[in-house]
């Protein structure tokens, strides 16, 4: 009798190793990350500016708030900033700010994948 138990005993333990290593998670898995292919335009002034700025790209105008420089420092992400960002796609494009019906910046600009170009003015 206890032959028959231990042949069950050692048939039980094959029996869970068995499913123990048939039941594990392995196969190839997909993750997809990164960045965005987008990048973001943002207009930084030293003088305070009540009106909106017209940001044109590539034609295309957009109104936005000027974010002033005190409130922005580069080394941090300051969220008036990207509020205030325009999207646009990554790739060559030409910028231009107007403040009031005045041109102050005009310039054909590279933008990278993710990037976040901020105008000084």
């Amino acid at each position: 009798m206890n032959g028959q138990i231990t042949v069950m005993k050692r048939l039980i333990i094959a029996l869970f190793v068995s499913l123990l290593f048939t039941s594990c998670g392995v196969g190839t898995y997909s993750v997809a990350g990164g960045k965005s292919d987008d990048a973001l335009v943002s207009v930084s002034v030293s003088q305070k500016i009540t009106n909106p700025v017209l940001l044109e790209i590539d034609g295309a105008g957009y109104s936005t708030n000027a974010v002033f420089n005190s409130n922005f420092k580069k080394q941090r992400d300051i969220k008036k900033t990207a509020r205030n960002a325009v999207t646009v796609a990554s790739g060559k494009h030409e910028i231009k700010v107007l403040i009031n019906g005045e041109v102050v910046f005009e310039k054909n600009v590279m933008l990278a994948p993710g990037e976040h170009r901020i105008i000084e003015l």
